[in-house]
């Protein structure tokens, strides 16, 4: 199409966007015609781009969602040149380049786990630990413990042996979870590891503990369950409803027999109280607990999974709301005398889920990474490794014993056993050996181990991401399209606008000879600098220079010397500080620079003179691209 033809059809939607009432005399808006005032911007080639097509663009582009159809008559121009290069890219086989496309396949691979993890599985975890935070526990537990990053072997098969020996007991009736805590539990200091629990909800535990927690039914007592502490057998005695965090301030007196003692002590803060003194100024006189005294004994919210004892939880949760404070009570920690300011609530279930949200984000849990994207897609996927297949490989390449990988024959049945099975495709014995083949060629066979097998799950889930991203999230790939896009743009950019060796040499010299005065070196110290990390090394150096030998030379000859000869108007500040102060031909005092010590020999200072066309190319290029660009866009409008 024509410049003239992309500017009327422009014309059009700008006055449609502007609301201005001006009409367009191009013959292509009849007057009898409702699609052709349905607001289309520009032909190129074969597609038609609409007003909707540029709304769309913008809001994807721009975070400013309040904008005025200024913005848009303003974005127009570049919306049509975004255009016109994807139509000269594709013209040009860019879609198919494969640089280009290895670079957009990686960037939908990061993409894809970044959908999973945003959309799938951090949803996932809100949802859960909302409806986890409804609930509090009581459970009992028996830990035996083993080192967190040690792999599995006998010590790990031990303990989880000696739990299901204890399991039984329990289900037998023939012990307690406090005598199995006493007979099975490691022993630190002398107590042992496991216990009763105080009553905790979602986020107090580390998540394995929490999910074999919440998965029991009271009375239940689950399987050994591995953590970073250990190995757990976890009894959940009792669920209840969550009973509700507190806003709570207290005044604090630390247990003592002093003169006077803490209870005569808390029970003057009382009594000044009861007075009719300002809340604020008793705490400042009678509290102990530092850390809250200004803030007028503020502790924030307080309710079981908290950070304080059990004791100290169930005695604010037990104080009467109705008054404006407590009398004095006693907890583990001292004498306190609460003020209950608030009890939890929500406005609505989107503020309760907001503020689980913002707790959520503090746990480690939320912290998903690229293993519990393999993991979700291998539910998803129902992936299932074939135990029989995977055994009977074991026995075939343990039996060939120091042979390589890749000299291990399987018998023509066998490469047919499917060895895992993914989303709705089966991988045979034959597809693993090939992978074996290509990654573990000239391994031992007698190396053979499940982790191989575990290697293999996790190529085949990575090699169904972008699929499956795909097949789940419906607005992925209009997501990622615009990367693809604009690494089209940018070669195009690259090869046609911006790319000094595709300039037109003669255009280039042409606009040099034009704006000649505007290349040009300023005045120039010309000087060489030599600088070591070694004192020792640098004075040497000195020495060398001032008996007459090219400092050029020497760097060859020395090593760890820096040597740079160079012509600038505006060298370093403490280059330029030396070299003020010499003449030409002087060699300066040692100083530092870079975290080295150096000095610098002046040669002389060059006059301001007008740059060749050669070493003004480089800028030359630069300010050309302007100009090489509207040449550029306007060969592309024409054709």
């Amino acid at each position: 199409m024509t410049m003239n033809r992309l500017f009327l059809l422009g014309t059009a939607i700008i006055c449609t966007l502007i609301g201005s009432g001006c009409t367009s005399t191009s013959s292509t808006q009849s007057a009898n015609s409702e699609q052709a005032t349905e607001q289309v911007i520009a032909t190129i080639g074969e597609r038609t781009f609409t007003q909707t097509d540029l709304t769309r663009y913008y809001e994807k582009n721009n975070l400013e969602k309040n904008y005025t159809p200024g913005d848009l008559r303003e974005f127009l121009p570049f919306y049509v040149n975004f255009q016109l290069k994807l139509m000269h890219g594709k013209q040009n086989g860019l879609y198919e380049d494969p640089e280009i496309l290895d670079e957009y396949h990686s960037y939908a691979k990061q993409a894809a786990y970044s959908y999973w993890l945003q959309n799938d599985i951090k949803q996932q975890m809100l949802e859960e630990y909302a409806e986890r935070s409804n609930y509090e526990l009581n459970a009992s537990h028996v830990l035996i413990r083993v080192e967190q990053n040690r792999p599995g072997g006998a010590g790990n098969n031990e303990a989880v042996a000696t739990l299901e020996q204890a399991r039984e007991e329990f289900l037998s009736g023939d012990s307690t979870m406090e005598e199995l805590n006493q007979t099975y539990s490691t022993q630190i200091q002398g107590r042992p590891a496991g216990g009763d629990l105080p009553w905790i909800t979602a986020g107090v535990t580390v998540k394995s503990f929490e999910d074999a927690l919440f998965s029991l039914e009271p009375g239940e007592i689950s399987e050994p369950v591995r953590t970073q502490f250990g190995y757990h057998l976890i009894h959940l005695e009792e669920k209840r409803e969550r009973t509700p965090d507190r806003k709570t301030r207290h005044i604090f007196v630390r247990p003592n027999q002093q003169d006077p003692p803490s209870n005569q002590v808390i029970r003057d803060a009382y009594e000044a109280l009861d007075e009719g003194r300002p809340w604020n100024d008793v705490v400042e006189e009678f509290t102990q607990d530092g850390s809250s005294a200004d803030s007028g004994g503020d502790i924030g919210w307080i309710g079981y999974g908290r950070q304080f004892s059990a004791d100290f939880i169930e005695t604010v949760l037990a104080a009467d709301t109705s008054k404006s404070y407590t009398e004095p009570l006693q907890t583990n920690y001292g004498y306190h005398i609460f003020r209950i300011d608030s009890v939890r609530s929500y406005r609505d279930d989107d503020q309760r889920i907001a503020e689980l949200e913002e707790e959520l984000k503090e746990l480690p849990r939320f912290k998903a990474d690229r293993q519990q994207v393999l993991e979700r897609m291998t539910d998803v996927g129902e992936l299932q490794v074939h135990d029989e297949t995977a055994d009977r490989l074991t026995e075939i390449f343990h039996a060939a014993d120091t042979s390589a990988v890749q000299t291990v024959s399987l018998e023509d049945h066998r490469f047919t056993n499917p060895i895992i099975s993914f989303n709705g495709q089966e991988y045979t014995a034959g597809d693993f050996k090939n992978w074996l083949d290509d990654t573990r060629a000239n391994r031992k066979a007698s190396r053979f181990s499940n982790s191989w097998i575990d290697m293999y799950r996790e190529q085949i889930l990575d090699d169904h991401l972008i699929e499956m991203t795909r097949d789940r999230f419906n607005d992925f790939d209009s997501e990622i399209e615009g990367f693809l896009d604009g690494l089209v743009v940018f070669q195009v950019s690259d090869e046609n606008i911006w790319s000094p060796e595709s300039a037109d040499t003669t255009a280039l010299k042409r606009y040099y000879e034009e704006n000649r005065d505007q290349y040009r070196y300023e005045e120039r110290y010309d000087y060489t600098l030599i600088a070591s990390g070694s004192d020792s090394l640098l004075n040497e150096a000195i020495e060398h220079v001032e008996g007459g030998e090219n400092a050029l030379e020497l760097k060859d000859e020395m090593d760890g010397l820096l040597v740079i000869r160079d012509s600038v108007s505006a060298p370093s500040e403490e280059i330029r500080t030396a070299l003020n102060e010499l003449e030409p031909g002087e060699l300066s005092a040692p100083f530092s620079y870079r975290n080295s010590q150096a000095v610098v020999r002046l040669h002389q200072l060059l006059p301001p003179r007008r740059m060749t066309f050669q070493e003004a190319i480089n800028r030359v290029s630069s300010d050309y691209q302007p100009i090489r660009e509207e040449l550029f866009m306007s060969d592309l409008r024409e054709h």
